[in-house]
């Protein structure tokens, strides 16, 4: 049903707002986290104090009463469960190694491996514009991570990696569509991703100290801000698409690796390299050349 022209407009101005919004409460979240694992907080524990957010903000809308469906893709479900979580504990790993503004760049390169991911799997026909375009993405990520092998850090390895697997559970959402709402793709996403967490830590050597018991009263502060800044921005992206075409939206989340360059610059110290704002520029270029292709 289309809206009246008089709602459209208000409901447009909410819903750029809302993506505004998340792009900063994505890059707090980045921040906080990176500056817990610079304390010795250990990965599983970050992401899994995220979820944990997450689900208690579910349950509320539960009680809101918002209804849990039975899904019809089970499998693709836990599918897209085990590539989000993997792609938070890779990303998340990989802030205790790159500085933040250049893990958040390599981290947007999943546009291009949404294309190459939906030619093989899915048997879509991509533009030669599009594949010009993964083209740019790809010379930005590498000017990011690296041009050459002595300037190569080994360790943008972690968010390309995290961008593949996001890359992945994107595809599964794509053939799930919309036989499964969003609230019922949310709660599996989340118990999958504690129950993943939960067997990271039971894994764990007996008698080996759980970092989080550790943690000081301040970290555990910055360890709610994370969680709270995360699954308010997940509530910001929902309120978002909810409101406004997609198309539309997903321009906006490039903003958050100039929120990441600020937040590293003025709260790390870590001021962006002219490789990390080139290659940063470059990536955030193919996805919208990407979008405007489709």
């Amino acid at each position: 049903m289309t809206q009246p022209a008089g709602a459209a407009a208000p409901a447009a101005g909410i819903a750029i707002a809302a993506m505004l919004s998340s792009t900063v409460g994505f890059a707090l979240s980045d921040l906080f986290a990176k500056r817990l694992a610079a304390g010795g907080a250990g990965t599983p524990e970050l992401v899994g104090l995220r979820l944990l957010c997450l689900g208690l903000w579910l349950g509320w809308l539960l009680l809101r009463g918002a209804r849990l469906r039975r899904s019809r893709h089970a499998g693709l479900q836990l599918l897209r469960g085990l590539g989000i979580t993997g792609s938070s504990l890779v990303f998340v790993l990989g802030l205790s190694f790159l500085p933040l503004a250049a893990a958040t760049a390599i981290g947007f390169s999943s546009p291009i491996y949404i294309t190459l991911l939906s030619a093989w799997l899915l048997r879509e026909r991509v533009q030669p514009a599009r594949w010009a375009w993964v083209v740019v993405g790809f010379a930005g990520v590498v000017a990011v991570a690296g041009p050459s092998p002595a300037t190569f850090d080994v360790a943008a390895l972690l968010p390309l990696t995290s961008a593949l697997l996001w890359s992945a559970a994107m595809i599964c959402t794509r053939l799930i569509g919309n036989d499964d709402d969003a609230f019922t793709t949310q709660i599996w996403t989340c118990a999958v991703g504690l129950a993943c967490v939960g067997l990271v830590l039971a894994a764990a050597a007996p008698g080996t100290p759980r970092p989080a018991a550790a943690w000081s009263a301040s970290q555990w502060i910055e360890g709610l801000a994370m969680g709270l800044a995360w699954s308010f921005a997940q509530w910001q992206v929902a309120r978002a698409y909810a409101r406004a075409q997609a198309s539309a939206l997903a321009p906006l989340a490039y903003i958050q690796m100039l929120w990441a360059g600020f937040l590293a610059w003025g709260v790390l110290g870590q001021p962006p390299t002219l490789r990390t704002m080139v290659g940063s520029a470059l990536i955030a270029l193919a996805g919208l050349g990407m979008l405007r292709t489709r």
